[in-house]
């Protein structure tokens, strides 16, 4: 019943005045209905038909009552929402049917690897038709599984799509390939300046130990074995693990540079639907939102909140800092500068960082950080 009166629509009235008993009965007997009524100090309150609220004018001439409307329900008010918000409304269909469209599809590929490169698996991905835009009910986990397990690289690949994103875990191996003997002569060089804490040969022979320190360039693991047997050489292999040291610095100036607003701003519209909000436009790059209103659509089947806001411009400013600042500042950056260079697959021993202050109220940060990785990489001779 609760539903079949918003669908057809109804408000809520309050009857004031002498007797206000009396036009309620009279209501009746010209087959208006009249319900929830309920009675209150001065008045009465009923909920009646939107049809029927108009032929209260004619009841109450000649009457000592007076009708008060208190709100509208259901059809009326989502009807008139809709009348001034035509366009908003139109707007915020196409926002709807398009997520609706874009859940179809994947729109994020994510890759978590260490030993093959992610350029090289986000590339394999796409020429098996799981890219970026690709349908999702096209996408068959198990054989993307099976085509990444093919790799010798790879021990374990696994493949997971997720609404609209596919993950892919892929785990390395340490195994060494069979020895490639019949490919040619070639040694194994340090390809960094690092302190061996790991060798093992496979094929050829060891030219360092445990303990020495190799520059970048230094052979490693010879194949010229031509001291046993005359022009006797072999592609060298194995697996050399060394301890590197990564170092990276970064100067901060005693002054930094925020974002403040410029004193302009444009109103703006947000869709939020199922938790996501979708922007109609972004006025600024650099912009702070602050809410003004917000509406949520009733007469949607889907939940739909309408957000107005208004976007305030941010430009930047330069502002003193403390010092505790300046010098938080240049560690972040400095660290920031050293994780672009680290290798995803060293294994980070020891981290120590170092910062000094300049006589102009600027700090240097130093941070070096201490890795054991796999290093060398063959090359013919």
């Amino acid at each position: 019943m609760k539903l079949w009166k918003c669908c057809t629509g109804y408000v809520i009235i309050d009857i004031m005045g002498k007797y206000p008993e009396r036009l309620v009965n009279r209501c009746i007997e010209e087959g208006m209905i009249l319900f929830d009524c309920e009675r209150r100090e001065g008045a009465v309150r009923a909920c009646v038909s939107a049809d029927d609220f108009k032929k209260l004018r004619r009841i109450i001439r000649g009457s000592e009552c007076r009708v008060r409307l208190v709100s509208k329900k259901g059809r009326i008010r989502a009807a008139g929402a809709l009348k001034r918000n035509a366009a908003f409304v139109t707007a915020l269909s196409v926002a709807a049917l398009a997520m609706i469209l874009a859940s179809t599809r994947i729109w994020a590929v994510r890759v978590d690897t260490v030993t093959v490169p992610e350029e090289e698996i986000t590339e394999a991905l796409s020429e098996l038709g799981a890219g970026i835009g690709a349908l999702r009910r096209s996408i068959k986990t198990s054989e993307l599984t099976r085509v990444l397990n093919a790799d010798t690289r790879i021990a374990n690949a696994k493949v997971k799509l997720t609404g609209v994103v596919l993950s892919v875990r892929i785990d390395g191996t340490d195994e060494m390939p069979e020895a490639k003997s019949n490919e040619g002569a070639a040694n194994v060089y340090a390809d960094k300046d690092c302190v061996i804490t790991y060798i093992s040969v496979t094929e050829g022979r060891a030219m360092v130990k445990k303990g020495q320190a190799v520059r970048a360039g230094d052979i490693l693991i010879s194949g010229d074995l031509s001291d046993i047997k005359e022009g006797y050489w072999v592609y060298a292999e194995g697996v050399v693990y060394g301890e590197t040291v990564y170092r990276a610095s970064f100067t901060a100036e005693p002054f930094e540079e925020r974002l403040v607003r410029s004193g302009t701003f444009q109103r703006t519209i947000a869709f939020s639907v199922f938790g996501q909000e979708l922007f109609k436009g972004r006025p600024f790059p650099s912009q702070e939102l602050e809410l003004l209103r917000e509406t949520r659509l009733t007469c949607s089947i889907i939940p739909i909140v309408v957000r107005e806001y208004a976007a305030w411009e941010l430009v930047p400013e330069l502002t003193p800092d403390a010092p505790e600042g300046t010098e938080e500042r240049a560690r972040l950056s400095a660290q920031e500068k050293l994780d672009r260079i680290l290798p995803k697959d060293a294994k980070i021993i020891a981290v120590s960082t170092k910062c000094k202050a300049d006589p102009d109220g600027s700090v240097t940060a130093t941070v070096t950080v201490t890795t054991v990785e796999k290093i060398g990489i063959s090359r013919s001779f």
